[in-house]
């Protein structure tokens, strides 16, 4: 009954995620592209997706977290899966502080850059939850 909760809850996260995406995407065209409120808005955006990410992987930690099960940060699994995840979330960051070679096909396409940062938060949401081994 519990994870069957989980699954709603991780659901309903996913989708209010993508709204709050959403939102603060429609609203992305108004600031100024060279001012930091531009940069922090881009990282928000990536938040709300990082979340569902590990939402997705609730049912199976909810033990770990309830104290029932002993776990583990499983850091090569981490380091490995979710550094090239962070580095897609912080592309804008990246990018502009520490220009970040970038194929000449993404740097064109600005949809192209959002898609990919959006894949890569909702990776490192799911690789955070994945890095969570359960000592049984």
């Amino acid at each position: 009954m519990r994870t069957k909760i989980l699954y709603l809850l991780g659901t309903v996260l996913v989708i209010t995620g993508l709204i709050l995406f959403n939102w603060h995407l429609n609203a992305l065209p108004r600031l100024a592209t060279t001012n930091t409120s531009y940069f922090i808005h881009r990282l928000i955006m990536a938040l709300w997706l990082v979340i569902p990410g590990f939402a997705l992987e609730l049912p199976r930690l909810w033990s770990y977290f309830t104290g029932k099960v002993a776990g583990h940060t499983d850091w090569w699994l981490l380091l490995i899966y979710g550094l090239p995840a962070l580095i897609l979330t912080l592309l804008p960051f990246f990018v502009a502080v520490l220009h970040f070679p970038l194929p000449n096909f993404v740097l064109q396409d600005d949809q192209l850059r959002l898609l990919m940062e959006a894949l890569g938060a909702f990776w490192l949401g799911i690789t955070i939850g994945k890095s969570i081994i359960l000592d049984k």
